[in-house]
């Protein structure tokens, strides 16, 4: 305990220094993090891709335009706070300044957090609770996931809090109406915070009942614009609790007249369980001042209601932004208890003497233990040695080809690096062939140029596709939808490197498959049945297309008998080495997601052709064996440590398997 002491001596005398350097440290590290992830094609989300998009078209004079839905931003949030960083974006446009704007003003949170604490408990305690913001899983993993305007809402009710604490009404209304700009749901925080200031008997009408009233207004304006600018005419975001009716009055009415089927969706695992770490995480020591959680029951409410079955995203997402600063809030008002509490030398025979360095430590071990558990930094390494076998050399060598203003579709994991234009879409809207939230049609836009496509996307929409009715639904379209690029569009692969692909519209092109193909020279027999109806004849090189050092060309050779398959296949290849341990795995998709097995036609040969790519550190361990094992099942897609998607099966059930040495095919 002396040694924590002597430590917070030093921390008085040079607070401010230390605090300036880890707001410093930690804009630092979480920028480099960032444009590492950024660099790998991690930002696989949408979002980035969209605000830099919004962003890119704001400072060039479209205000809040964006194609990738399609429709003005406007549509989808009330966001006014963008013309104001749009000055900032406008010196460095790129998605790397919003990613260093969202890690520097997560990191200036700090500055009013340290003010507020220290206006309510010691100099010590403020500096503690601001280094416990830092090491906060909520922040780090908001640092790393995608880009949004929602973290910003921190620093804005921050000082807003800052300044109703200190009752200096001029900033504490500038805050508030900057707050408001942020997003419309912030206007919720805001009504909330006028009650709680009531409840405080905070009355006077400036601390409460102006808050009420301007959060009400500016919610009904914001949801006026919303409606306005969206395709549908309401909300988009209200699909979300369609399980309670289909306008706002009915979902309200059935809560109170169907109580009990409410609490069935409301009382899930994922809710329980994030209000059980929501509350561990501080101790429960936010409960000693619960009154202060006031102005997050809407945002609660919101969260619990629209994501009972994922509703522990939020600890990965932005979505605690709001969650994040009243309970940091909340703990300084419930420390300030319990060491009220803690002046009266015992309660019921317990000694709390030493109740101060407890907290101390045990709130530093909660931090340590979710910041392990459930934030970014503990699996950074490991994420950096997966880095060699990441196809990101091929996606930067894809892009070269691509013009800067070409109006382009492409896959999750290139928008980002492609949102510096006008004319950008997504080919997720296309496979899916809806709007989000909406059963709008949405069709490849006809001034479309070039394509770039990952094919390794449809083996997540095929495997989602037990999961969920529209999954279901969207995956019977997909392959149509996609199809329809190359006979309805006239796209034509031109560089196809693994599953990574540019199409542009021209005659010819790389070919992926062909039916009953005039030649089929079988090179190495295999003779797998993959079911009743299609078997596996054999594997050739693939002389279409040119063989360089790092890629294996190979063709395989189906035959359909009996009618048309019941199943579509995947299939996982595998390298091992002379001793048969693995080296490197990765799934393809059979058909490229464009000709499913069950299209093949009775009766035919089928010939696939895949360019597989062999990355240098698994060439340097020397491969000797190559294995391919057909499987289906199904699962879903979650966020890794640093906030990209990445596929899980829930079921994986193997087919068939085969494995060749790799001199044979070379």
């Amino acid at each position: 305990m002396a040694k924590l002491k002597k430590i917070f001596v030093f921390g008085d005398q040079q607070a401010a220094k230390i605090l300036a350097a880890l707001i410093l440290v930690f804009t630092i590290i979480f920028f480099l993090i960032c444009r590492w992830k950024y660099a790998q094609f991690g930002y696989d989300g949408l979002d980035l891709a969209i605000f830099n998009q919004v962003f890119f078209n704001t400072v060039h004079g479209h205000w809040f335009a964006f194609s990738i839905h399609p429709h003005s931003y406007l549509g989808d949030h009330a966001e006014f706070i963008i013309l104001l960083l749009a000055p900032l974006y406008a010196l460095w446009q790129s998605p790397l300044c919003l990613l260093l704007l969202q890690s520097l003003i997560i990191a200036l949170c700090t500055w009013p957090l340290f003010l507020i604490a220290k206006n309510i408990l010691s100099f010590k305690w403020a500096f503690f609770i601001s280094c416990l913001w830092l090491i906060s899983s909520f922040l780090q993993n908001m640092a790393l996931y995608e880009f949004h305007i929602l973290p910003f809402a921190m620093f804005t009710l921050l000082w807003m809090f800052y300044f109703w604490q200190t009752e200096k009404f001029k900033p504490f209304l500038l805050f508030l109406f900057l707050s408001l700009l942020i997003r419309e749901d912030v206007s919720l925080v805001i009504i909330f915070f006028g009650i709680f200031s009531y409840v405080l008997k905070r009355r006077q009408f400036k601390w409460s009942g102006l808050p009420f009233i301007l959060g009400i207004i500016y919610f009904g304006l914001a949801m006026l614009i919303i409606d306005h600018f969206t395709p549908t005419g309401s909300y988009k975001y209200l699909e979300l609790y369609s399980w309670l009716g289909a306008t706002p009055w009915e979902m309200i009415k059935n809560i109170f007249l169907n109580p009990f089927s409410a609490l069935r969706h409301i009382a899930t695992y994922n809710n329980l369980s994030l209000l059980a770490i929501l509350a561990f995480i501080f101790l429960g020591l936010n409960f000693l001042a619960w009154v202060y959680l006031i102005p997050i029951i809407p945002i609660l409410i919101q969260i619990i209601l629209g994501g009972s079955k994922n509703s522990l995203i939020v600890l990965q997402t932005h979505y605690s932004s709001l969650l994040v600063v009243f309970g940091f809030i909340s703990l300084i008002y419930g420390l300030q208890k319990l060491f009220v509490i803690a002046n009266v030398k015992k309660i019921m025979g317990c000694n709390l003497k030493n109740i101060k360095e407890l907290a101390i430590i045990l709130l530093f071990i909660a931090a340590v233990y979710f910041s392990d558990v459930f934030g970014p930094l503990s699996g950074f390494l490991k994420t950096i040695r997966e880095t060699a076998v990441r196809p990101s050399v091929l996606q930067n060598a894809l892009l070269k080809e691509i013009n800067a203003d070409q109006p382009i579709a492409a896959s999750y994991n290139f928008l980002p690096n492609l949102s510096n234009r006008v004319n950008l879409y997504s080919l997720y809207y296309v496979y899916v062939g809806h709007k989000q939230f909406s059963q709008i049609i949405y069709k490849l836009p006809a001034n479309t140029e070039i394509i770039a496509a990952d094919f390794s996307e449809p083996i997540i929409y095929w495997a989602r596709r037990n999961n969920n009715a529209d999954y279901k639904k969207d995956y019977q379209h997909g392959a149509k939808n996609w199809f329809d690029m190359f006979q309805v569009y006239g796209f034509k692969v031109v560089d196809l490197q693994d599953t990574l692909a540019l199409l542009k519209k021209q005659t010819t092109g790389i070919e992926l498959y062909s039916v009953n193909p005039q030649e089929a020279v079988i090179a190495q027999p295999l003779k797998i049945n993959l079911d009743k109806r299609v078997s596996l004849l054999g594997v050739s090189p693939w002389t279409g297309i040119l063989k360089t050092a790092d890629f294996l060309p190979l063709s395989f050779y189906f035959t359909t008998l009996l009618g048309t398959a019941v199943n579509d296949y995947q299939f996982r290849l595998t390298l091992l080495d002379k001793d048969y341990q693995e080296l490197y795995q990765k799934d393809y998709p059979l058909g490229y997601g464009i000709f499913p097995m069950t299209w093949w036609p009775e009766n035919s040969i089928i010939k696939m052709n895949y360019n597989f790519w062999l990355p240098p550190v698994v060439k340097a361990k020397n491969p000797a064996v190559i294995c391919w094992e057909f499987f289906d099942g199904y699962g879903g897609r979650r966020l890794n440590r640093f906030g990209s998607g990445e596929l899980i099966f829930l079921k994986y059930q193997p087919v068939a398997k085969r494995c060749l040495s790799l001199d044979k095919l070379l």
